[in-house]
């Protein structure tokens, strides 16, 4: 066939195929899918409908496909403030802490219960009561989560304590540490170790001394003691007086 022939029947039926696509084409091609055209491709990009609105089927599975998002809007949140043996804990005032967001409070009831009114559920669960330390629980405020919220507290108690050598010496800059026991929210379903406060770690003074203002009152709290050229000690704190006591003696590393 002569070259020419050939590029002329080749363009010809070019010239037919486009013109059957432009003309007569289906919206909708064999697999269900609906083409559109440009201009219908950018009014849906801009959020606007397109001419040729789809089935009732795609707009079922649009709607399933993106659930409506959760609203940050004013709601109630609920919970209970309870001491660290279950006992519920009544008329403490509970706060919400936020960043930018009011510090809006509630007291407990008899039974450890409280409902905060808050306009956006987001924060953190704090006592304003100075005679208690809270030592975790379900505490965190979320959207998603606005119940069984749960403060876990314990009586504040002041620590005095004394860090020597084996023969009596006083150590001073020892690194002293207060700690909770790691299971004591075990029991309310709770892993993770309490909090643990920044004023819960200090160094002793040159007579070997050191007080810790706001400790909890909970049994097996104990005193961790380092000090450069001694092995590590740990000892539990005598709660039986109104302030708590403990006497650190230290051994030679080897």
């Amino acid at each position: 066939m002569h070259p020419v022939l050939r590029r002329f029947i080749v363009g010809m039926l070019l010239v037919c195929g486009l013109a059957y696509f432009a003309l007569v084409r289906d919206t909708t091609s064999e697999e269900g899918l609906t083409l559109w055209t440009l201009d219908e491709a950018l009014a849906a990009f801009n959020g606007e409908t397109p001419a040729d609105e789809g089935d009732a089927a795609n707009s079922a599975l649009n709607n399933e496909v993106l659930p409506p998002a959760i609203e940050d809007a004013p709601r109630t949140v609920r919970g209970r403030v309870v001491r660290f043996d279950g006992v519920p804990l009544s008329e403490l005032e509970v706060v919400r802490r936020h960043p930018y967001l009011s510090a809006t409070s509630a007291t407990s009831e008899a039974d450890g219960a409280f409902a905060l009114h808050l306009d956006s559920a987001r924060g953190d669960l704090a006592l304003s009561d100075p005679d208690w330390i809270v030592l975790g629980g379900r505490r965190t405020i979320e959207i998603e989560a606005a119940d069984n919220l749960l403060v876990v507290a314990a009586p504040r108690v002041p620590v005095r304590g004394w860090v020597r050598d084996a023969d009596g010496a006083p150590v001073q800059d020892a690194l002293v540490r207060v700690a909770s026991p790691p299971d004591l929210l075990v029991p309310f379903g709770l892993a993770q170790p309490p909090l643990e406060r920044e004023n819960w770690r200090l160094w002793t003074t040159s007579d070997g001394s050191f007080h810790v203002p706001d400790a909890p009152r909970v049994t097996g709290l104990t005193v961790e003691v380092v000090a450069a050229g001694f092995a590590e000690a740990r000892v539990q704190v005598d709660l039986s007086g109104a302030e708590g006591a403990v006497e650190v003696r230290l051994t030679r590393a080897d």
